[in-house]
């Protein structure tokens, strides 16, 4: 920090009498300087002790003229920066100027007289001489002002010396920032110099961009700026700054130029773009909406189409049917609108038209509706009455054609997918000629009796097919079968011929002439039979077979022409005859006798359910007439209050329960016999145990249960709480 005086070159100056210097110095310090009350102290800034100085010099006229005004302010501003040696000067300065007794000087000279002898820096030979310090009329000034006026005196040097400091650090910190603006200048104007050139070399760059865009002012405005920077000469910081700024403005003014041309192109571009978009998206919107109204228009036109020909295939009404809906109508309107018409005039046309409601045609009859009709043309009521119950049977015609169409496509459907697997082939003829001509009234229809007949013709045709398929698939089981009989009964003529052969050889020594005959006959018989039979007809061959193998059988059977195998499995099947009837006596007799132990059982089962039905029903009659009793007894019952003590493991618990042959009470609270929840945590369940007015309450508080059997008649309580019990004394 550089100052404008030095105190020490000021006294130096002083003691060499170069007043000059030393006035000027003491000045400088005097303005720049800080303060202290230490006399000793004459530091580089040290503006007490300069304006002490001054004082001494404005006193003795050192330099300059003899002013006592200036001697006291000098030493008066030096004494109120709590200079000792200062406040010393003034008491006695000012003592030597009083006149009179309590003048100002006077006064004042007491009052600094104080304030020096309580200054620390005030030696002790000076602080004596305060004491006895006189006016030149000899009255003292010491002991002018009592000590409060010297505190308050003190106490504004402490503040001046403050205030004094406060105004110096001002100044300090004002110079150094000056110092520190000055630097920054210096370096804004650098920094802002090197931003101009950078500019400028973009600017510079930007001439062709200006030349391109054809941005005749911009480009005049740089080059009349380009100018004013190259005629510069001087290097103020706000011409600088100015210089930057509208480089910078127009480098970006040139940006904003270039931007805005290619976002002009691009909207332009994207204009045009979205104009073509909005063209086709207009036509392909148009093209859809008259796709669409074409869609619905035939939509329309094919429905309308459809109901056209449905109606179409509906008889036309004859005079009589249209008359007779008429009078429906008329009738059903009445019953719900009595008031509408007039009474008579309804009753008159009612009897006019009797025969038309009876189905009996009548000129003179159909001539009264129409005055009926004109009648009640007048009600706009009864028309919408009439047109909705019109468009209603209109809807139900519609639907019964709906639902005949929908039989006869079932039923072509069903023609469609028949099998003909099981039918002849002029029945599978007959099924082509059939689809054929369905499908022909079907899409075609011209009434609706054609399509009612229709329906039956095709529902009968199929009839007869499915029958046709039954018979022949019952005929090809049937040949089956026959066919299946007749292969064995062809290995029975076989084994026939074969056994007979066999009885033959085994027999050969001992057979007799007419019995060898008559078994020759036999196998002649069979193979005959064998060779003859038609393999056409199975049936009549299967008749044939069984009657000759019959024949045979009897022959053998009655000369006993069985070979050794044959007796043997003859005997065994008479083994086996025997022990399947054993077996059967055997088992009819286990079940028999399990039947007469079943029945026992059940008869004593029966007896044993009728005694415990009638035990049931005693323990019902008795249960009955005890709840008749308890109800009765519960009705006229008086409410049982007790109050109980528990006492478990040294703690005692105390609680007080009601019952009024109803709900149960704890504490007050109600509770049903049943399930209680009182909150997420706490339930009560109460139920019923045998005995008068016995229950279990079972109550849960949290992670605690209590469990109490209560007792209501005997007054009885017991707690259970984790298996510990106690019992209470009620009362």
């Amino acid at each position: 920090m550089v100052w404008g005086g030095d105190m020490n070159k000021g006294l130096a100056a002083h003691d060499n009498k170069d007043y000059v210097t030393a006035l000027r110095e003491f000045n400088a310090v005097v303005e720049d300087g800080d303060t202290t009350s230490n006399p000793d102290y004459a530091g580089p800034n040290n503006s007490a002790h300069a304006m002490l100085m001054l004082a001494v010099m404005y006193s003795n006229g050192q330099g300059v003229s003899t002013n006592d005004n200036k001697t006291l302010n000098l030493l008066r501003k030096s004494a109120n920066l709590g200079l000792a040696y200062s406040q010393y000067l003034l008491a006695v300065e000012l003592a030597s100027k009083s006149r009179t007794f309590r003048d100002k000087f006077h006064m004042e000279s007491g009052l600094w007289a104080k304030v020096a002898h309580r200054n620390k820096h005030l030696n002790k030979q000076m602080k004596d001489e305060l004491k006895f310090l006189a006016m030149p009329s000899g009255d003292m000034v010491y002991y002018t002002h009592l000590e409060s006026v010297i505190d308050s005196k003190e106490n504004e040097i402490n503040k001046n010396i403050k205030v004094f400091t406060n105004q110096r650090a001002k100044a300090r910190k004002k110079v150094a920032d000056a110092k520190k603006a000055e630097e920054k200048r210096i370096a804004d104007i650098k920094k802002t110099k090197k931003t101009i050139d950078k500019e400028l070399k973009k600017l510079n760059g930007n001439f062709k961009k200006l030349q391109n865009l054809k941005l005749d002012k911009l480009k005049l405005k740089a080059n009349t700026l380009i100018s004013e920077i190259e005629e510069n000469t001087y290097s103020d910081l706000g011409t600088l700054k100015d210089f930057k700024q509208r480089l910078i403005k127009i480098n970006s003014d040139i940006n904003k130029e270039e931007k805005r041309i290619a976002d002009a192109k691009k909207a332009e571009e994207k204009k045009k773009a979205a104009e073509l978009k909005r063209i086709a998206d207009a036509k392909k919107a148009e093209e859809k909406r008259i796709a669409e109204e074409k869609r619905i228009a035939e939509e329309k036109r094919i429905a309308q189409e459809i109901l056209d020909k449905k109606l179409s295939l509906l008889p036309p009404k004859t005079e009589l049917q249209k008359a007779q809906n008429f009078l429906s109508d008329i009738q059903a309107y009445i019953a719900i609108n009595k008031d509408e018409f007039d009474f008579f005039e309804i009753v008159k046309f009612t009897k006019n038209t009797k025969l038309i409601s009876e189905g009996i045609s009548d000129d003179e009859q159909l001539k009264n509706i129409e005055l009926f009709r004109e009648f009640v043309k007048s009600s706009n009521a009864f028309l919408k009455f009439q047109n909705n119950r019109r468009d209603n049977k209109i809807i139900s015609e519609l639907s019964k054609i709906d639902l005949l169409i929908d039989s006869v496509n079932d039923f072509y459907l069903k023609l469609k997918s028949f099998s003909k697997e099981n039918l002849s082939s002029t029945s599978k003829n007959a099924l082509d000629e059939k689809i054929k001509s369905s499908q022909l009234i079907i899409n075609n229809p011209k009434t609706f009796t054609e399509l009612e007949n229709t329906q039956k013709d095709l529902r009968l045709f199929l009839s007869d097919l499915q029958r046709e398929v039954e018979k022949n698939i019952s005929t090809r089981d049937e040949n089956k079968k026959i066919s299946k009989e007749f292969n064995a009964e062809l290995l029975k003529i076989d084994e026939n011929i074969n056994n007979l052969k066999t009885y033959y050889v085994e027999n050969i020594d001992t057979i007799s002439g007419d019995l060898t005959d008559l078994i020759l006959d036999q196998v002649t018989l069979l193979q005959n039979t064998k060779e003859g039979i038609s393999l056409d007809n199975k049936k009549e061959g299967l008749i044939e077979l069984l009657k000759v193998i019959k024949e045979i059988s009897s022959v053998r059977l009655d000369n006993n022409l069985f070979t050794s195998d044959e007796i043997a499995v003859i005997k065994k099947a008479e083994e086996d005859k025997k022990k399947a009837d054993a077996k059967k006596i055997a088992d009819k007799k286990k079940a028999d006798a399990k039947k007469i132990a079943d029945k026992k059982k059940a008869d004593a089962k029966k007896i044993a359910d009728k005694k415990k039905a009638e035990e049931r029903k005693r323990k019902a009659d008795a249960k009955r007439k005890a709840d008749a009793k308890e109800a009765k007894r519960l009705k006229n019952f008086k409410t049982v209050t007790m109050s109980c003590s528990y006492s478990i493991n040294g703690e005692y618990l105390s609680y007080t329960w009601a019952y009024d042959g109803k709900k149960l009470y704890w504490e007050g609270i109600p509770i049903n016999i049943g399930k209680n929840r009182l909150d997420e945590m706490s339930s009560i369940n109460v139920k019923k145990l045998s005995g008068k007015d016995k229950f279990q309450i079972e109550v849960i508080m949290g992670f605690i249960a209590y469990d109490f059997t209560n007792d209501f008649y005997k007054k009885d309580s017991v707690v259970d709480i984790w298996g510990i019990k106690g019992f209470g004394n009620c009362y």
